[in-house]
């Protein structure tokens, strides 16, 4: 009999988890809200998508801490304390008003807590669960990530 190998599980649950992570929601959703913000707080399209802009640009900053930290903390505790971040910090766009630079603080807020919610965590538990076929669950995963944006 052969034995079971649970990896194919991690891989779903890293696929499901990346699909909930910040590079996801912020790419799939970001585009919904623009034009209800823009109606909301008199706000140019400009200011709306700078926000964006600045999440990304923190992002590419603190990923390589991140990924320090996930080398030294695990990725189980990086992505569960993000997870959670990301979740407060979304529900807390509840509380938006016209001041513009709380709407980027709190982007930028997303962009450093959230972080850890990305790919950077997720392909370190691949990569120790695969040592064969790495790269193809890797897609796999990828493309969870682009069938959770499709639906």
């Amino acid at each position: 009999m052969r034995k079971l190998f649970y990896g194919w599980y991690v891989a779903l649950g890293c696929g499901i988890g990346l699909a909930c992570g910040l590079a996801s929601v912020l790419t799939y959703t970001f585009g919904v809200f623009v034009t209800p913000l823009r109606a909301e707080f008199n706000w140019s399209q400009t200011e709306v998508f700078a926000a964006l802009f600045l999440c990304v640009l923190t992002m590419t900053f603190v990923a390589p801490f991140f990924g320090l930290l996930v080398d030294r903390l695990g990725a189980r505790r990086v992505i569960l304390a993000g997870l959670v971040f990301e979740a407060a910090l979304i529900a807390s766009f509840y509380f938006q008003d016209a001041n513009i630079l709380s709407y980027y603080l709190r982007y930028v807020a997303l962009a450093v807590l959230g972080v850890g919610t990305t790919h950077i965590a997720f392909t370190r538990i691949i990569a120790l669960w695969f040592d064969r076929q790495r790269g193809f669950v890797l897609g796999v995963m990828l493309a969870n990530v682009n069938i959770n944006g499709f639906a």
